[in-house]
């Protein structure tokens, strides 16, 4: 991201329409870990509009599209609650809240044509199958094994017994 992506998601003190960034926490996480970003990004631009969302606290485990779907009804309840009419949203997303974010989409189309930026840090979009390291997936085997998180083992790509690759 480079300083002219930076200013266009914090907004032109010029823009009619107000920012709304939505912050989207990874796996087992809390809404406190996008806290210091999103008070950066009001220090540099106190119009914008910043949700950190907190509906998915303690429950990242549990599946990407159902998490996506609590974080459309967060969403479009703040935005309700605010009464915005003429906004842009953008979203920045860590890790899983990439994923999450991105599943979300789909439930906000009312809202499409707001969507401004989608920026993720760290997030697995292509899952972890493709890894190389043995680490992990030792990790991610016993995870699986042990805790079962529907999560994870979509993540793995082991949600379904055959795996369809398009070409």
């Amino acid at each position: 991201m480079n300083k002219d992506d930076l200013k266009q998601m914090l907004g032109a003190k010029s823009s009619l329409k107000k920012q709304l960034i939505v912050f989207v926490h990874g796996y087992q996480a809390s809404s406190f870990d996008m806290e210091p970003l999103s008070n950066y990004l009001k220090f540099k631009n106190p119009e914008i509009i910043c949700l950190i969302s907190a509906v998915n606290e303690g429950r990242t485990e549990q599946s990407i599209e159902e998490s996506a779907h609590r974080l459309a009804i967060e969403i479009k309840n703040f935005v309700n609650s605010l009464e915005l009419k003429d906004f842009q949203m953008s979203f920045v997303c860590h890790s899983l809240g990439g994923l999450i974010g991105r599943a979300c989409l789909k439930y906000l189309q009312l809202h499409k044509e707001k969507f401004n930026q989608f920026v993720s840090f760290c997030s697995p979009h292509l899952g972890y199958l493709y890894h190389s390291s043995t680490l992990i997936s030792t990790s991610l085997w016993i995870l699986n094994k042990v805790k079962k998180d529907p999560s994870m083992i979509e993540l793995t790509m082991s949600d379904h017994a055959e795996l369809q690759v398009f070409r």
